[in-house]
């Protein structure tokens, strides 16, 4: 029988969390050129890592929300969350009762919502 030691497990574990790191990295400059053209690798490394930490402390834990809540960070800002400009999104992040989908999904669903109002 095959047995994985913890600490092969945590090597696994940081290992895909890399990879993933890398691909949102990469994700990001495809999808917002121009908010990432300037942008440094090791910045925006680090913009994803900051990004996957906070998602996290919001219940945001899969890998397609977490790409989600980054591309809202790339559009508004870090501090989005906690920035007055878009308070809305912290008080949904706060919200104690959604889970994290459901938190980006609303945080989407607005965004959409006042892209199309700012149309008209």
């Amino acid at each position: 029988m095959l047995r994985i030691r913890n600490s092969q497990m945590q090597t696994f574990e940081q290992a895909a969390m890399a990879a993933f790191e890398l691909r949102m990295v990469e994700h990001l400059r495809v999808i917002y050129p121009k908010q990432t053209r300037d942008m440094p690798e090791a910045n925006l490394l680090t913009l994803v890592q900051s990004g996957i930490g906070k998602a996290r402390e919001y219940r945001v834990i899969a890998e397609d929300d977490i790409r989600r809540y980054l591309e809202l960070t790339v559009v508004y800002g870090a501090d989005f969350d906690t920035n007055p400009h878009t308070s809305w999104a912290g008080e949904i992040l706060r919200t104690k009762d959604l889970d994290g989908s459901a938190k980006i999904d609303r945080l989407d669903e607005y965004d959409l919502f006042m892209s199309i109002r700012n149309i008209t």
